[in-house]
């Protein structure tokens, strides 16, 4: 238990993995890395972001990979169409931060429902968008 500056208990947890070092409070994050000369410092959104971004991501390849799957001669799906997207999303993240993450919480998830229009499926096409 740890002492904030305005005299609150803060609990700090370690956590060790990939060879690195992580302090974690309820508020911030620092990152000891044996490959990087400085620490990184990281706050709470910051954190809500890269889960969140992650947690988003895995969950479209998931779901798209099984679309491919299971309706491989009516559903048509490119790695090439999702990669796009996400370069789009990895640019505003790069350049504007955690503003840039307000940007793509909510056009990623569009992109996505808007991808199973260009199946050949009646079911997953204009109405599925709508």
């Amino acid at each position: 238990m740890m002492k904030t500056t305005r005299g609150r208990d803060a609990t700090v947890h370690e956590i060790s993995a990939f060879n690195h070092k992580f302090l974690v409070t309820r508020q911030l994050c620092l990152v000891f890395s044996p490959t990087f000369k400085a620490s990184v410092f990281v706050d709470y959104d910051a954190i809500f972001c890269m889960f969140d971004v992650i947690e988003q991501r895995y969950l479209c390849c998931l779901s798209m990979g099984m679309m491919n799957a299971s309706f491989p001669d009516i559903y048509y799906f490119s790695w090439k169409d999702l990669e796009a997207v996400f370069e789009w999303g990895d640019f505003h993240l790069r350049r504007n931060g955690s503003n840039g993450y307000k940007v793509i919480k909510m056009y990623e998830p569009i992109c996505m429902a808007a991808l199973p229009e260009r199946s050949r499926c009646p079911s997953l096409s204009k109405d599925f968008v709508d």
